[in-house]
């Protein structure tokens, strides 16, 4: 089986980073043409324009990340299995199923029923329906009349040869990212995917008593499997903040990490984004100077760290690889043991807005600093939280990750966030 679709999150001519576009950050076409040597080395997060995208989904409509449409939901699939083709090797079936479906014909085939509970814990219904039918008959009836979409913010539900669907932007025209969760003023697409396999001619003006009876459908299989409350925030609901989504600290505002501590993913972590914090950090150094990262989060495509580079201790701000904002002080650490503090005060005002950065050392003002944007919605799908090192890129060029780690003692890092 393929993936679902070709993506369409590099924006109309393509971007240099994709985490730019998951923080609804436009990447001027000026800016990628600049870089444009980068693009599949390891300094670029690049994504193909949308345009490839729309192209390669075709014949269907709109592309991944939209539910709403088949461009980003129909998918084949090659099954093996000589016990249920009886008439040849090379046969086709066009029984409508969904990817649930494939473990209950997995079961099936090997004459597993499927557990209510393994090691005593009771197990949720398997919502999926064995495919075995439409493998042992081209001409089986469907076992799968109905199935519902919804990914960020676009839904649709198929039901016994119809499809419908709400569309009412562009993935890529960011301008209009909803503020509010839901809007019930957004027109629904109707096909009728037996004469229409490709969703190409909207008929919802035509029957409006089916899409009525579609649209009612569609919310019923929503409340049944947890669906609502809608939410057409898109990214934005990619920050538990913005979705209000609970966390593994939950309402914890600090906390203390030692040595090694590292691998934290976003969602393990203090929620960073759109706030104050401090991060106060207890190390020692060599009095010939010690070089390495005391703390970070994120890494070349995104993020923040606090740093030593040539005794000199330093934060960096990166925004999306586009910009880095620096507070960096003119002198050398020269006590052994020492006290250091970044404060971050955010602007307030919304999301990803600037702050002021002051770096102090032992009570004392070493640096201060601008960071005029931030991220609001997302650090990084795979970089993490570390003390003493840079995990998989860099935050800031000053160091390569095999050079990041700390040649000092980190005896503790303290981060905390505040309005």
């Amino acid at each position: 089986m393929g993936d679902n679709g070709a993506s369409p999150e590099g924006d109309l001519h393509g971007v240099m980073n994709e985490i730019s576009t998951l923080n609804m950050v436009e990447e001027p076409l000026d800016y990628v043409l600049e870089h444009i040597d980068e693009l599949g080395t390891p300094m670029a997060n690049n994504h193909y324009a949308a345009g490839w995208a729309v192209a390669l989904d075709a014949p269907f409509t709109w592309t991944k990340t939209i539910a709403s449409n088949f461009g980003g939901t129909r998918n084949g699939i090659i099954f093996r299995y000589p016990k249920a083709f009886k008439g040849g090797e090379s046969e086709i079936r066009t029984q409508f199923h969904h990817v649930i479906d494939i473990a209950p014909t997995i079961l099936e085939v090997c004459g597993i029923p499927i557990p209510d509970e393994v090691d005593g814990v009771e197990q949720r219904p398997m919502e999926g329906v064995s495919m075995l039918a439409a493998l042992k008959d081209a001409n089986a009836a469907e076992n799968r009349k109905t199935q519902y979409f919804n990914v960020g913010g676009y839904w649709g539900v198929y039901h016994d040869g119809w499809f419908t669907g709400v569309i009412d932007k562009a993935p890529w025209e960011r301008h209009k990212q909803h503020i509010d969760p839901y809007k019930d003023d957004i027109p629904w697409e109707l096909y009728n995917i037996e004469e229409d396999w490709s969703c190409a001619d909207n008929v919802a003006d035509k029957y409006p008593e089916k899409l009525a009876e579609m649209k009612a459908i569609f919310f019923s299989e929503a409340e049944k499997y947890n669906v609502l409350p809608i939410d057409m925030r898109g990214q934005a609901v990619m920050n538990s903040q913005v979705a209000d989504r609970p966390t593994l600290l939950g309402d914890r505002r600090e906390i203390t990490l030692g040595a090694g501590m590292g691998g934290l993913k976003e969602g393990c972590f203090l929620n960073m984004k759109n706030t104050s914090f401090t991060i106060t950090a207890e190390v020692e150094v060599a009095k010939d100077a010690t070089d390495g990262v005391i703390f970070a989060q994120g890494g070349r495509f995104g993020g923040y760290a606090l740093y030593v580079k040539d005794g000199v201790p330093a934060f960096c701000y990166n925004f999306v690889s586009m910009h880095r904002y620096y507070a960096k002080a003119d002198k050398k650490l020269t006590d052994e043991r020492n006290h250091i503090v970044v404060d971050f005060k955010y602007d307030g005002g919304g999301f990803g807005k600037g702050g002021d950065v002051t770096l102090s050392v032992n009570n004392a003002v070493w640096a201060t600093g601008r960071v005029d944007n931030t991220m609001g919605f997302f650090y990084s799908f795979d970089e993490t939280v570390e003390v003493g090192k840079f995990s998989a890129t860099p935050v800031t060029e000053d160091f390569t990750v095999k050079g990041s780690v700390f040649q000092g003692k980190i005896y503790t890092v303290n981060i905390k966030t505040y309005d």
